[in-house]
C-alpha cells in the first residue's frame, strides 16, 4: 500500500483510538457503571505507559505534550516501514540505507518484536515507542492482503508460503507465493479501500465524540 493510503487508514484508526477513551471518560463522569470500569482499566494502562513521564499517574497539564509526541510517533510508524522502498514518501530520502528488498526486513515480525522489546525495557520512552509500534504494526497488517503478500520471518522461508524477489519498475520487491490477493499496490482498488476504511473509522470516531462535544 502506498504511504498516502497508509496515512488514510491509520489516521482513521487513530481518531477512533482517541475518541473511544474520551467517550469512556465522559460516560464515567456521568456515572455509567460500564464506563467507570473501563476507566479503571485505562488508568492502569496509562499508568504503565506514562509512569516515568510528568503525565504518569493522572490527568495533568503535561498530557497535551505527551499526546502530541505520541501522535507524531504514531504517524512516523505509519510510514517508516516503507523506508525500504526508494520511491516511497520516506524511502526516497534514505536510498543509501542497505535495507534489502521492499517488503523484507522492515515489514517483518523481527522489527515488531524488537520494537516491542524497547517498549517493555525502556520505560522512559514508552509513550513514544508504544505509539511507534502501533503505527508500524497497523502498516504491516494492512499490507498483508496485498498481491505481494507478506513474509513475516524474512529472510527465512518459514510457513506454507515461499517468498521470492521480483523487480517491479526498478524496485526489488518481496513477493510471497499464495496467500491473500485482495489488492494491487498503487491500484484504484487500494485507494478505494483506504478511503472506505478511513470513512468508516472516522465516522465511528465522530459518533463516539458527539455526546462529548454536545456536553462541552
Amino acid at each position: 500500500m502506498l504511504s498516502r493510503d497508509h496515512l488514510l487508514v491509520n489516521i482513521g484508526v487513530g481518531s477512533l483510538l482517541v475518541a473511544g477513551p474520551v467517550r469512556v471518560l465522559h460516560e464515567a463522569g456521568l456515572g455509567q457503571a460500564w464506563a467507570v470500569r473501563l476507566e479503571r482499566v485505562m488508568d492502569v494502562a496509562l499508568g504503565w505507559l506514562c509512569a516515568p513521564w510528568p503525565a504518569g499517574g493522572g490527568w495533568t497539564p503535561a498530557w497535551p505534550w505527551t499526546a502530541l509526541g505520541a501522535a507524531a510517533a504514531f504517524l512516523l510508524g505509519t510510514v517508516a516501514p516503507d523506508v525500504d522502498n526508494p520511491r516511497s514518501l520516506v524511502g526516497r530520502h534514505f536510498r543509501w540505507l542497505p535495507l534489502g528488498p521492499h517488503g523484507g526486513l522492515t515489514h517483518s515480525l523481527w522489527v515488531l518484536i524488537g520494537l516491542a522489546a524497547v517498549v517493555v525495557l525502556v520505560p522512559v520512552a514508552r509513550p513514544l515507542t508504544a505509539s511507534l509500534w502501533l503505527g508500524w504494526a497497523l502498516h504491516v497488517l494492512v499490507d498483508r492482503p496485498s498481491r505481494s503478500g507478506w513474509a513475516p520471518w524474512w529472510p527465512l522461508n518459514l510457513g506454507r508460503h515461499r517468498w521470492r524477489i521480483v523487480d517491479m519498475g526498478g524496485v526489488d520487491v518481496v513477493v510471497v507465493d499464495g496467500g491473500a490477493r485482495l489488492y494491487r499496490v498503487g491500484s484504484g482498488l487500494e485507494t478505494a479501500l483506504a478511503l472506505l476504511s478511513s470513512a468508516v473509522t472516522g465516522s465511528l470516531a465522530v459518533w463516539l465524540a458527539l455526546p462529548v462535544l454536545r456536553g462541552a
